[in-house]
């Protein structure tokens, strides 16, 4: 990447295009590459915007929480995975992760775990830059950007 800029313009373009067109089928993540990125990118908006770990497990499905370590781990984002694989041992001592997230069983983090959790956050806090560079490196290098969603004409 030549600069921060360019990495956030890569990073927000294809972000918006997913986020931006939620419930259109059209805009879902639809090839493993894109759905590396959206994880990656969920993640870090919402363990980045400062209410920690059980932000993000609140609200990720099962799938996501599954794939999300071996994610940031291909992006070399090393500090995170393991974070994050700390913080789901914490969050999920029995490794039962509900399937669509743990606010859909009304879910209760006891005070230990919040705490645990916030120290975890404290790792990883201050690193948005480097997930941003690292996802658009990854978008230039899967050529994430020449998928045909991407060159849509303007309606």
């Amino acid at each position: 990447m030549n600069s921060r800029n360019e990495a956030e313009r890569i990073v927000f373009r294809i972000a918006n295009d997913i986020i931006g067109e939620i419930g259109n089928p059209g805009a879902a993540p639809n090839t493993p590459e894109l759905e590396r990125f959206f994880r990656v990118y969920t993640f870090d908006s919402e363990v980045g915007s400062g209410a920690s770990f059980d932000q993000y497990f609140n609200w990720s499905s099962s799938d996501d929480v599954d794939k999300i370590v071996e994610d940031l781990e291909t992006l070399g984002l090393d500090v995170h995975a393991v974070a994050t694989r700390k913080a789901i041992r914490i969050t999920f001592p029995d490794g039962q992760i509900p399937e669509y997230g743990a606010a859909s069983l009304n879910t209760e983090w006891t005070e230990a775990q919040l705490a645990d959790l916030s120290r975890l956050y404290d790792e990883v806090s201050g690193l948005h830059g480097l997930v941003v560079e690292r996802l658009a490196r990854y978008a230039t290098r899967q050529s994430i950007l020449s998928l045909p969603r991407f060159h849509r004409s303007a309606e």
